[in-house]
């Protein structure tokens, strides 16, 4: 399991913004609010800039330079805070104590244009963050064109709304944070948040995390939207001795949505989401986990590119999964959670190439709990390729998978492979469970869709369905 980014249960509306005083008897000038210009004083810049959001027009223009503030900038419903195309920078100063740099609490507001710096000054707290969504009613608010950094210890952007929706990360770099983005546990799929085309990347633990449901302390889950962003070297050091992934997502049945994106060279797995249910994952590029970012290379190894475990109503289709990283080989991770052995058999002897085996694509089921079941997994590309002795396997389905959690197989737990291309691949794939492989149709060498591309080399002799044979651990 990753470092807790809830440790407590979560009052929305616990951070309070920063005040900043000013000495009795001190002149004070109003500021230019449509051309704000750097102070040296930290003091001075935070209460300029939050005069300016929490005044009549509630909008901040910043002119080019640095901004050092001693406080949280708070931003309420309608207002902006933008720079010019220069990216004028706000950089938090050491000691203030405050949990966030920028904070949305309201409404259509924007905040574009900037370079927001946390300066590792953010305190360690389960809600920090460079910038935080919070509120109940928080929707339509636009964070874009912007740096994001600076946190090493806390999240570089945190939805901590309740029931929020629309808010927009648009054309945002996210990177030198411990967490990139958190789509936190009070929205579902009638509140979507969204991540589109942006960047995140080289932060210390995971890219993306959406967040866990737990109805007994009202959090539906941690739905989110992700689009059309690059996702890259993350992972490196989650404090936890799991190496981080592009996403991660555990115990989240809200779900989301994850399109047209690429995860690629991040120290773990690329795409790592287990114990979850009700994802779209859909059109994206995902290749060459267990990178070895600068910093974490002895660390950094991988299951597979894409590895779901106890994971159901999943639709993933349209994907581009590869893996041709020897460093993920399972002598590298060791299989902690024994996915490629029955019981009382040899470690890794399911698996293709046995210790020097790869996988591009994993759909697994542990030894206890709900297995993976109810996915559809149609039109993909998996591909596992890498020189000897290594051997890839571009699809790999463990024992258990498509039952339920007594054992029982049917129409409404098996999971449907239909039209996945894994040639180029070592292995095309390994089809352990009970599931379902276009077993409706006659597939010989060359038959299209529905078929999958490699249906043929399974015999319907062994099952009717198109598995290998080897059903529970």
């Amino acid at each position: 399991m990753r470092r807790s980014v809830l440790s407590r249960s979560v009052a929305v509306g616990l951070l309070a913004a920063a005040v900043v005083l000013v000495a009795p008897g001190a002149a004070y000038a109003a500021p230019d609010c449509g051309a704000l210009t750097p102070s040296a004083s930290a003091a001075t810049n935070t209460q300029a800039i939050n005069g300016c959001l929490g005044g009549a027009g509630h909008t901040a223009v910043l002119r080019p330079g640095t901004f050092p503030v001693n406080g949280t900038l708070t931003v309420p419903s309608g207002a902006s805070l933008v720079g010019d195309t220069t990216y004028p920078t706000i950089r938090l100063v050491p000691g203030t104590g405050t949990t966030a740099l920028v904070r949305f609490v309201g409404s259509s507001a924007r905040v574009g244009f900037l370079r927001l710096d946390a300066g590792n000054a953010l305190a360690e707290t389960c809600c920090s963050a460079v910038v935080l969504f919070e509120g109940t009613g928080t929707v339509n608010n636009l964070l874009d064109d912007a740096y994001v950094t600076g946190a090493p210890q806390v999240a570089g952007v945190y939805l901590l709304c309740v029931a929020c929706a629309g808010n927009q990360m648009l054309r945002v770099d996210i990177y030198g944070n411990f967490y990139g983005v958190l789509f936190g546990p009070f929205n579902d799929a009638a509140h979507p948040n969204y991540l589109v085309s942006s960047s995140v990347h080289e932060n210390r633990c995971d890219g993306v995390t959406f967040m866990n449901t737990d109805a007994s302390l009202g959090r539906p889950g941690g739905y989110g939207v992700i689009d059309a962003s690059y996702l890259w070297r993350n992972g490196r050091d989650c404090e936890n001795g799991i190496p981080g992934a592009a996403v991660y997502s555990a115990d989240n049945t809200a779900g989301g949505r994850i399109t047209n994106t690429w995860m690629y060279d991040n120290c773990g797995n690329n795409l790592d989401i287990v114990e979850s249910a009700s994802f779209l994952i859909q059109g994206n590029v995902i290749v060459n986990p267990g990178f070895p970012v600068p910093g974490a290379a002895y660390y950094c190894t991988g299951t597979a590119s894409v590895a779901l475990v106890n994971v159901r109503d999943f639709t993933i289709v349209g994907n581009n999964v590869q893996n041709a990283n020897s460093r993920t080989m399972a002598r590298n991770h060791h299989d902690p959670n024994r996915f490629f052995n029955g019981n009382g058999r040899p470690l890794y002897s399911d698996l293709a190439g046995g210790a020097n085996g790869i996988v591009g694509f994993l759909l697994a089921s542990w030894r206890t709990g709900t297995p993976s079941q109810r996915n559809t997994i149609d039109g993909n590309t998996f591909i596992a390729n890498c020189p000897a002795p290594c051997l890839g396997t571009g699809y790999f389905a463990t024992r258990r998978t498509g039952y339920d959690a007594a054992g029982n197989w049917g129409a409404s737990t098996t999971n449907y492979y239909t039209n996945n291309n894994p040639f180029g691949s070592n292995v095309g794939s390994t089809r352990g469970g009970g599931n379902w492989y276009a077993a409706n149709n006659v597939c010989g060498n060359g038959s299209g869709a529905p078929c999958n591309v490699d249906d043929y080399q399974h015999s319907t002799a062994v099952n009717w369905a198109r598995n290998d044979g080897f059903y529970f651990y």
